[in-house]
């Protein structure tokens, strides 16, 4: 019953810790789930303004790379016109140098804004890249510790159905023992009552034993004498009044 007892209460420690550990592993995936979730949020956000950072990169590329070809392609350098104040007989001066090449404005300011705009384009579509990897990985890792903690809580669940259950069979045996004892004492107080019953005959003869066996004693060595006297005995009777002892007889 005691060995029982002191596992029972082992087992209901056992239980307590179980169930803290569960209380504290579903309080770990609630805020785990939380915070996937401010993740998420926050990695759509940001995608979602890169995404429009992006789109808006490449419509200022494409407008400016069409302005300038547009431009570079229609414009063309204008000769010069002769001068109006030639004197009369005189050979007009030389005209200036014509071009026939068409103008195509500032090509490299057009090609340094179009690698500047080329590399934002590249440096967001990065970061894109980057928080898309993140965010994937961060879903793998949250999805391995929720599978992990919620094995763990299966697994503690089922450890307290265990424990439970030797719990009911050491009750259980408790109980066998206990009316086991019960039944035991029952039969002890019967033979005690009996004891009681008899004790008084038996104090009696306990008392009265030496003094019976004296008796018995004295009662044998009377026979002994009148036996040895039928056969011709004799005793010498110095001191009548001496108290005769068991075995003068012999």
């Amino acid at each position: 019953m005691t060995r029982n007892t002191n596992r029972i209460a082992e087992l209901k420690g056992l239980i307590e810790e179980k169930n803290a550990t569960i209380i504290q592993m579903e309080k770990d995936l609630v805020e785990a789930e939380r915070n996937r979730a401010d993740e998420k949020a926050a990695y759509e956000a940001a995608k979602a303004d890169d995404e429009a950072a992006a789109g808006l990169i490449k419509q200022a590329k494409d407008v400016l790379e069409g302005f300038y070809k547009d431009n570079g392609l229609t414009l063309l350098q204008k000769a010069a016109q002769p001068p109006t104040n030639v004197q009369a007989g005189k050979a007009p001066p030389p005209p200036p140098p014509t071009f026939d090449a068409p103008y195509s404005g500032s090509q490299g300011e057009s090609g340094g804004i179009q690698a500047i705009l080329q590399m934002i384009l590249e440096d967001v579509e990065s970061d894109i890249e980057k928080a898309t990897k993140a965010e994937e990985q961060a879903i793998e890792e949250y999805n391995t510790f929720k599978k992990e903690t919620e094995e763990s809580i299966k697994a503690a669940h089922e450890a307290i159905e265990e424990m439970k259950g030797e719990i009911a069979k050491c009750e259980e045996a408790y109980e066998d023992a206990k009316a086991e004892r019960l039944s035991t004492k029952g039969s002890l107080d019967s033979v005690l009552k009996e004891i009681a019953i008899a004790a008084p005959g038996c104090e009696f003869m306990t008392i009265n034993f030496s003094v019976r066996n004296k008796n018995r004693q004295m009662e044998i060595d009377g026979l002994l004498k009148a036996k040895a006297i039928l056969q011709g005995g004799s005793f010498d009777e110095t001191d009548p009044n001496r108290e005769i002892k068991p075995g003068d007889a012999m």
